[in-house]
């Protein structure tokens, strides 16, 4: 009995891996002006404008905000009161289909055919079919999933800094991962990154670690 139950319990175990393991990776690209003195951000208002046509922006708002005050910046609740605007957008791309080319070949036919020679006797003769190899085009589609900020001086409408991060979701294109498509270009706030894009990846168990920082409200 215990030998039945070991192959379900590998493939589980093999599934459960996998999802583990998974990684999905953001490119984030994050410019700048340099020589940003950070003290002197503050009272930053987080553009809500979007949210009368889309509600799916809330979560985003939500976590904007908690991520700034947890890096130390003072949040403005009102426009008039502020010193800075941060300015979001937040899409998912139309389809995007990539083609991969494989071959699949089909065996050719054996065939036996029995025939007298002219002694009379009967022999056996095997024809052997020509294999064919017939051209195969396999589709993935897939969505990406934007997220762009920018940040502007209210008194002057300065761009001071902006980001876009990008996160590929080949599954469901509703998705939306807003926990990591706000802390990733948070992690770069006000510099500008080392490489254009920066690229990471993030396993299952850092994804987790990341939504549970946005999952208690502090302000």
């Amino acid at each position: 009995m215990c030998r039945f139950l070991l192959l379900p319990l590998l493939f589980i175990s093999i599934s459960a891996n996998a999802q583990w393991f998974s990684r999905l990776t953001l490119e984030t690209d994050a410019y700048g002006i340099g020589n940003i003195d950070r003290s002197k951000i503050t009272q930053i208002y987080i553009d809500e404008t979007g949210l009368n046509e889309n509600l799916a922006l809330l979560p985003y708002i939500q976590k904007i905000r908690l991520r700034l005050y947890d890096l130390g910046f003072s949040i403005s609740r009102t426009k008039s009161s502020a010193k800075f605007i941060l300015k979001f957008d937040v899409f998912t791309s139309e389809p995007i289909i990539k083609a991969r080319e494989s071959s699949y070949t089909l065996r050719g036919e054996e065939q036996t055919i029995e025939r007298k020679n002219s002694e009379g006797e009967t022999e056996t003769i095997t024809i052997k079919g020509e294999d064919r190899s017939i051209p195969i085009i396999e589709e993935d589609i897939y969505f990406e999933k934007v997220m762009r900020m920018k940040l502007y001086q209210r008194n002057n409408n300065r761009l001071i800094w902006q980001a876009e991060s990008v996160i590929e979701n080949k599954i469901d294109s509703h998705a939306n991962y807003a926990h990591l498509l706000v802390y990733e270009p948070l992690r770069y706030f006000l510099k500008t990154t080392p490489t254009h894009p920066v690229k990471n990846a993030y396993g299952r168990r850092h994804r987790r670690i990341i939504a549970e920082m946005f999952s208690v409200p502090k302000y």
